[in-house]
């Protein structure tokens, strides 16, 4: 999780730099970036009328230039800043960027590869360490931007002390500067990947962006700030689905396949963490990982997820249908079942459950027994709660059953996100076999099988 800090210093508006305020800036990774005046003016005596700001630059005490991003009042004497950067001023709330590099919690673990070693040539009670720095790993280059994974050292010389740390981060580079939300997007996939591979939310501990410069060379480096998803610090063990070393001959067809696939999925993957990791009721979480499951279909097998031909629908099939609708319907009821049958040549939920669960049935099987006999189950489930309103003619829930099928759906979607990542079927089926997490769901939700 990002680190936070206190700055106190002047603040102002781009648009009236020689209006300038004391202040201070304090940023909390729970709660966000707030800014508190010194003296309390009112909006119009501070900033003019205008109550959101894109931008607000500050000088540090110690002469550090920051930038606030997107920016309101929360009071007479407090701002409130969605973004902060430290290290240089930005004139837009999206300013271009030359390079980003991101630290992303459990990469290192994920990454098992370490260049520091002990010197050979000594012995106890002489000791030498030697870090030596491995080449950067390319893993995508799209022509835009260049993402490599870097280790590099992190040492503290002291009097009657020494460590040494070793840093692996993720890094990319524009061909020309791109805007910040362009890397984000694609640092944002990354920890998704690597959420994925460890079964765990996996937020940026750093973030260090680097902005054009007219000759080339990298002269400034900024670190954003900005609220992370909230994790509980009591979670977040790895229990990884796979690592570097599992991926290592293909890890850069891996990576470009996700990136490549990161902006079609991106409703998926949100529906997917908000289930995986959001503090939700269980009917909730099945409800998104269902909608999940439905999305991620949706976007794979667009084109082959319809029961006929396109155009012959439309042109034979959909007119009888449409001038089917009695005249004495409502207009709203009319317009409500025209707008239904325009999408009825889409196959139905079941249909398309039952099409990923088929595709992974190998790798699922080495979990769950009989993956197949939970898809009615699992519809059922979301059937009832989103079209049965009326509370009396449900039948009592199977809180464990939820519970299984929560667990399905989200090995199903591991599974599905695999293939994304253009891992083959008996690659993902010894993937699933090798999880240890997977091990211990089988062992207390599915030791026995379910019917089909």
């Amino acid at each position: 999780m990002m680190k936070g800090f206190e700055h106190s210093g002047f603040w102002w508006d781009p648009r009236d730099p020689g209006t300038k305020w004391p202040g201070t800036l304090t940023f909390d990774p729970v709660t966000g970036a707030s800014l508190k005046l010194t003296v309390t003016f009112t909006p119009a005596q501070l900033f003019g009328e205008s109550r959101e700001f894109d931008v607000i630059h500050g000088e540090t005490a110690g002469s550090l230039p920051v930038t606030l991003l997107h920016c309101f009042e929360r009071g007479a004497s407090e701002m409130f800043a969605n973004a902060v950067i430290v290290g240089f001023h930005a004139d837009q709330p999206d300013p271009p960027i030359a390079v980003a590099a991101a630290v992303i919690e459990n990469l290192k673990e994920w990454w098992g590869q370490n260049a520091l070693s002990h010197d050979p040539l000594l012995t106890f009670p002489n000791i030498g360490v030697r870090y030596t720095q491995p080449e950067a790993t390319e893993v995508d280059d799209d022509a835009i931007i260049r993402t490599t994974i870097h280790s590099s050292p992190l040492a503290s010389f002291e009097r009657t002390s020494v460590s040494v740390e070793e840093e692996i981060r993720i890094e990319m580079t524009a061909s020309e500067a791109r805007p910040l939300s362009a890397f984000r997007q694609r640092i944002h996939a990354c920890q998704d990947l690597l959420s994925i591979a460890s079964l765990t939310l996996c937020n940026v501990e750093e973030l260090r962006l680097v902005p054009p410069s007219d000759d080339g060379k990298h002269k400034v480096v900024g670190r954003f700030y900005a609220v992370p998803v909230f994790k509980n610090p009591a979670e977040g063990w790895p229990d990884f689905l796979f690592r570097h070393k599992d991926i290592a001959p293909r890890v850069r067809e891996v990576f470009s396949a996700w990136l490549n696939n990161a902006e079609r999925l991106s409703a998926v993957r949100s529906l997917y963490m908000s289930a995986a990791y959001g503090k939700s009721f269980l009917e909730l979480r099945l409800l998104a990982f269902a909608q999940a499951a439905e999305a991620y279909h949706r976007r794979m097998y667009e084109g082959q997820d319809l029961y006929m031909d396109a155009g012959t629908y439309e042109r034979n099939i959909l007119p009888g249908l449409q001038a089917a609708i009695p005249e004495s319907l409502g207009s709203s009821h009319a317009q409500a079942l025209r707008n239904r049958l325009k999408y009825g040549n889409q196959i139905s939920f079941p249909r398309r459950l039952r099409t990923l669960f088929k595709e992974h049935e190998a790798a699922l099987a080495t979990v769950i027994p009989n993956p197949c006999g939970w898809v009615e189950r699992i519809v059922d489930y979301r059937n009832d709660l989103t079209h049965h309103p009326v509370v009396d003619d449900r039948s009592d829930v199977d809180k464990i059953g939820l519970i299984r099928c929560n667990w399905v759906l989200r090995i199903l979607l591991d599974l599905c996100f695999l293939k994304s990542m253009a891992i083959d079927a008996e690659g993902i089926k010894q993937l699933a076999e090798g999880c240890e997490r997977y091990r211990q769901i089988k062992q207390r939700f599915f030791r026995a099988p379910v019917s089909s």
